[in-house]
């Protein structure tokens, strides 16, 4: 193998790790949801106020995180179809999208810490926004 296929397969190994990471994290957002179904239910809910909003917050900084993984991603892509001389026009496109993705993800993130810091009002009650 020479060298672009090996960085190639490392890129594609890396997002199928982030991938995974984020299935797992779409799946503990709806334990999240369901555990404020219960609340407004009056049933016993998974977690309490305080596990509740240390692990939204924690959820959206790991989204945050996969975010970057996924620019950066795009972003070598990006650098590698322009080395090669290749149309780089859909590749531009995934990269204002990472980026518009990552701001997505701060705006949200700053609304869980917010809520962590008991300054808003439950973003869960609103909607449980995730990319």
């Amino acid at each position: 193998m020479d060298k672009e296929t090996k960085e190639q397969l490392s890129l594609l190994k890396f997002n199928i790790i982030l991938t995974l990471i984020y299935i797992g994290s779409l799946i503990f957002s709806l334990i999240l949801t369901y555990n404020e179904e219960l609340k407004k239910q009056k049933k016993k809910p998974l977690f309490d106020v305080k596990k509740e909003k240390i692990y939204n917050l924690d959820n959206r900084i790991l989204i945050a995180f996969l975010t970057l993984g996924y620019f950066y991603i795009n972003i070598k892509n990006d650098l590698k179809a322009r080395k090669k001389g290749k149309n780089v026009k859909n590749f531009d496109l995934q990269v204002i999208a990472s980026v518009f993705s990552f701001l997505s993800v701060i705006i949200v993130l700053y609304v869980s810490y917010q809520e962590y810091k008991d300054r808003q009002v439950n973003i869960i009650d609103i909607e449980n926004p995730e990319l």
